[in-house]
């Protein structure tokens, strides 16, 4: 049997701007995964094609299922995490969900979202002078 495996050639791995100088890679970066699927397939994790390896260059930016007759029993999941914030909790809490396949229960009514709000952020305009 052969030890050859998809994943160790088609790898997924997060890039933040600030990861593209080493070693900050270490810190930003979220990955590399071993990533399942490929071009044109239900999951479109895809690479440029040419000589391994092939690093997933592009795929779904989150991905949801909307049962629009219930949508209170909606899932969806984001590809690192809710948060943005290098050293958040949720920068990357998603990550290998989604490589995985998996999902997390949708909150869209009010009152699920109060429930299960943990912080809020408020933007508010600048004054004018």
């Amino acid at each position: 049997a052969t030890q050859w495996q998809w994943g160790k050639a088609h790898t997924l791995t997060h890039g933040h701007p600030l990861g593209l100088q080493k070693p900050l890679d270490r810190i930003f970066n979220v990955g590399p995964f071993a990533a399942p699927g490929t071009h044109e397939v239900p999951n479109n994790l895809s690479a440029k094609i040419g000589p391994a390896p092939w690093p997933v260059t592009y795929g779904p930016s989150t991905r949801r299922i909307i049962d629009f007759a219930d949508p209170t029993h909606s899932v969806t999941i984001n590809p690192v995490g809710q948060s943005g914030v290098p050293f958040d909790k949720h920068y990357e809490d998603q990550a290998e969900a989604y490589i995985e396949g998996l999902y997390h229960q949708a909150h869209l009514a009010e009152e699920e979202v109060t429930a299960n709000t943990h912080g809020t952020l408020k933007l508010l305009p600048a004054r004018a002078p």
